[in-house]
């Protein structure tokens, strides 16, 4: 049974039949996912809340979210950094028009990618411009150091009695390869 839906799902694959959420990366969807939580939570409440704006100030620092003002409407869109990946170099060019046409403002533009922003209520939408393969957001990086001393055993170690055992040659240096590659 397993490999009848694996089969129907790659020769719908094969057909084209990719929507838009497909084009948006998991991190895109993650993005929409929190974006919509924080708006149906703030929705109801009054917009200069402290609780919304500290909310608003994650997803700023976890999205790289940006504002930009229209003074005539008293309004501010929210921009959202994206990396856009089109199908060939062929297909950029009207696609850009048609993302232009959306809000999306090219930063950088290479021969199938660029990167550019994107107002956050369009984002779907410029996922399914013809041309487009993928829409991809970043996420800030955060320190892990906690989760890499246990990944890398180093707790293990130190708080073993390894390190007073004279009997290891390897804790005292002897027989140990050190490599040195400068590039």
């Amino acid at each position: 049974m397993t490999g009848l839906f694996i089969g129907i799902g790659l020769l719908l694959a094969a057909c084209g039949t990719a929507s838009a959420q497909t084009a948006l990366s998991a991190e895109a969807r993650m993005f929409l996912s929190e974006w919509r939580a924080f708006q149906q939570a703030f929705q109801q409440k009054n917009p200069a809340a402290p609780e919304r704006d500290s909310a608003f100030a994650d997803l700023q620092r976890q999205y790289g979210l940006k504002t930009a003002g229209n003074a005539q409407a008293k309004s501010e869109t929210v921009l959202l950094p994206v990396w856009v990946t089109f199908h060939s170099a062929e297909a950029m060019e009207p696609a850009l028009q048609e993302a232009g046409a959306l809000g999306f403002k090219v930063q950088t533009k290479l021969k199938t990618i660029c990167t550019g922003l994107i107002p956050v209520s369009r984002l779907e939408e410029l996922a399914a411009v013809e041309g487009v393969r993928q829409v991809q957001t970043g996420q800030r990086a955060r320190l892990n150091m906690d989760e890499s001393r246990k990944a890398t055993r180093v707790d293990r170690l130190q708080d073993s009695n390894a390190l007073v055992a004279p009997d290891v040659p390897s804790f005292r240096g002897e027989g140990v390869i050190i490599g040195v590659v400068d590039g």
